[in-house]
């Protein structure tokens, strides 16, 4: 198990200020060449607790909020376990959760990509519960055909919070460095997969990564008792649509948007 640590790169002016932009320019050149920048502790422990209490009180029923959607991994008719959720999705409608996606922090980095105007295309939380075999994912992008990716321009900003300390025995998800640079074929995933070596992303709670959409990413199911539970956010250019017509998923994030 992978205990509490102090992460090596912490991007904040100061340790008790956990929402201080102090992304520097060699940060984005970092994450512009690997496709993925970790950004070290972005939440304290009172915050951590209240916002893993609050997916507690969501999956208990205790709490709920508008479009809240939530997918079992267990189907109805199969008979629903209610802790065994795959996905609760738009979170951005949860108040507590709304201002933590909102620290400074993730704005400044949304703003240098973007500019003003960015907005939540997801946020949703990743539970790879422990002893489930569907929580496996395959490698994949967060764009081109993996997903039938429907929107324009594409997102390419995500951040990943570890609610619960992520490794490789709770099966933390893994990424290919530099696969960012291209969208690939759903057929020739294997390839690259093949040829290159994936990095464990392994973090303690509390702890975030930012990842380009397009870098392959994948993960294993849970094999060990322990949780493993993400927060999962994808900013998107103001300008984003659904190329279905459809109606675009989620709101305006910041102050000017």
């Amino acid at each position: 198990m992978v205990g509490r640590r102090v992460p090596k790169k912490v991007y904040h002016q100061s340790e008790g200020s956990m929402s201080s932009p102090a992304l520097q320019a060699t940060h984005f050149e970092e994450f512009d060449r690997e496709g993925y920048l970790r950004l070290g502790r972005v939440v304290d422990d009172t915050q951590l607790s209240a916002l893993s209490q609050r997916i507690d009180a969501i999956i208990s029923g205790a709490v709920t909020y508008e479009g809240m959607v939530m997918e079992p991994y267990v189907p109805p008719e199969e008979g629903r376990v209610t802790t065994r959720f795959r996905k609760i999705g738009s979170l951005w409608s949860d108040d507590l959760f709304r201002d933590y996606i909102r620290q400074s922090l993730f704005e400044h980095a949304a703003r240098h990509y973007y500019g003003p105007g960015a907005k939540l295309q997801r946020f949703m939380l990743f539970n790879n519960y422990p002893g489930e075999e569907r929580a496996g994912i395959s490698y994949h992008q967060d764009g081109g055909d993996s997903w039938n990716w429907m929107y324009t321009p594409h997102p390419i900003l995500t951040v990943w919070l570890a609610l619960d300390d992520a490794d490789v025995a709770n099966g933390c998800v893994h990424i290919y460095p530099r696969s960012h640079v291209a969208l690939l074929p759903l057929a020739d995933v294997p390839d690259w997969t093949e040829a290159h070596e994936p990095l464990p992303m392994e973090l303690a709670a509390g702890e975030a990564v930012l990842l380009h959409n397009w870098t392959l990413h994948g993960s294993a199911p849970n094999r060990s008792d322990r949780p493993r539970r993400a927060i999962t956010a994808c900013f998107a250019p103001g300008n984003t649509v659904r190329t279905d017509g459809e109606d675009f998923p989620g709101p305006p994030v910041f102050s000017d948007a």
